[in-house]
């Protein structure tokens, strides 16, 4: 770094100095035209302070500008500079959390190691416990019949077996090796069996939660039980539910002609993405245009389905109301035909009135308590 500063002095001092050597020679020739003038000095000849003050301010303003420079190419190293670390801290940050995350899972995977041996005799212990409730099990169910015939034994009566007769006590204590080795897998395998059961079972409810958040239409059990307690069938509320429903409907379809699909720990996955290849499908057979004209044709289905209900209420109405008036009219019909009415109505058109007066006064008057009585009396 010194040695280009000092290249770059040396290079300006250079300038400076040709710059001078010009001037003066111009000065000389000027001299050299009018003469020197004896009373001032000659404008334009350096003295020797004056060539030092030359020299000196452009020395400084090198220097500034050399400052300025350095400065702004300072400036310039410590935001890279800056910008490294702040990129380099950014790095330790991310790699100290991963560090942090390996810590923890190895600490966790210590964790399990050392619990694994205690896990292990656990194991079994509760093997060898499961074996000796089984031994004590035969020991009393079997303590009645022939020793050929029993599964277990008291290692006594083995010995006074041995004493009897050592081939059959051997042969009969082989085969209750065997025995107990057969008995010894059977457990292990039922409880292979069991666990991969609850696997699979835990695999099934996580896949079938998967398909729930993406299908939310699938899950129909609350749309169910309500259509239950309304009283319909399972027939009608299938029908109900798969009306509006296509994934549901397609998803049904699919457990009905592929059942073996719905086995096995993600079951309802491959069952979804079955129904969304049959979705796909189907949506893909129908165009824009046409699935508008479908949709409006189920909207006015729909509107047209509420008025008729509107119509059907509004006639059940109306025919309750003309039953109650046929029903009045047949008891005017049946009253007319009685001796009374007829002799109320000669009565009355004698008196110069009307069928229709003779009615407005019956009527009037069984308003009146005891009045229609009186009238049948």
């Amino acid at each position: 770094m010194e040695v280009e500063e000092k290249q770059v002095v040396d290079k300006h001092q250079g300038f400076i100095d040709a710059e001078m050597t010009e001037m003066n020679k111009r000065e000389e020739s000027k001299e050299a035209q009018s003469g020197p003038s004896p009373d001032k000095k000659i404008v334009g000849e350096p003295t020797e302070e004056k060539s030092e003050e030359i020299k000196a301010k452009p020395e400084e303003e090198v220097k500034e500008t050399e400052e300025v420079e350095e400065g702004k190419e300072d400036q310039s190293n410590l935001d890279k500079r800056f910008g490294k670390i702040t990129g380099e801290n950014k790095d330790l940050k991310r790699d100290l959390s991963l560090a942090e995350e390996k810590v923890l899972a190895l600490e966790e995977r210590l964790a399990k190691l050392e619990e694994a041996p205690s896990i292990v005799e656990d194991k079994i212990s509760q093997d060898k416990q499961v074996e000796q409730d089984r031994i004590d099990k035969y020991l009393s169910e079997d303590v009645d019949k022939p020793r050929e015939q029993q599964r277990e034994m008291s290692d006594d009566d083995l010995d006074d077996w041995y004493l009897e007769s050592p081939r059959e006590a051997n042969q009969w204590q082989q085969d209750r090796t065997l025995r107990r080795a057969d008995e010894r897998k059977a457990d292990k395998k039922a409880k292979d069996t069991t666990k991969q059961v609850q696997e699979d079972t835990k695999s099934f409810t996580e896949s079938a939660k998967r398909v729930a958040e993406k299908h939310p239409e699938l899950d129909v059990m609350d749309q169910w039980q309500k259509l239950e307690s309304e009283g319909k069938s399972k027939e009608e509320i299938y029908e109900i539910i798969t009306k509006d429903n296509i994934k549901y409907k397609l998803a049904t379809t699919i457990v009905a002609e592929m059942p073996e699909l719905g086995k096995g720990p993600d079951g309802p996955e491959k069952i979804a993405k079955e129904m969304e290849k049959r979705l796909k499908a189907i949506k893909g057979k129908v165009s824009k245009e046409e699935q508008d004209k479908l949709d409006k044709e189920a909207e006015e289905e729909k509107i047209a389905k509420i008025k008729a209900d509107a119509l059907a209420d509004e006639k059940a109405r109306q025919d309750s109301i003309d039953e109650g008036l046929v029903s009045s009219q047949a008891k005017q019909k049946k009253m007319e035909q009685t001796p009374f009415y007829k002799k109320q109505l000669a009565v009355m058109i004698k008196a110069g009135g009307t069928k229709e007066d003779l009615d407005f006064q019956l009527a009037r008057r069984k308003k009146i308590p005891g009045a229609g009585q009186r009238d049948q009396e």
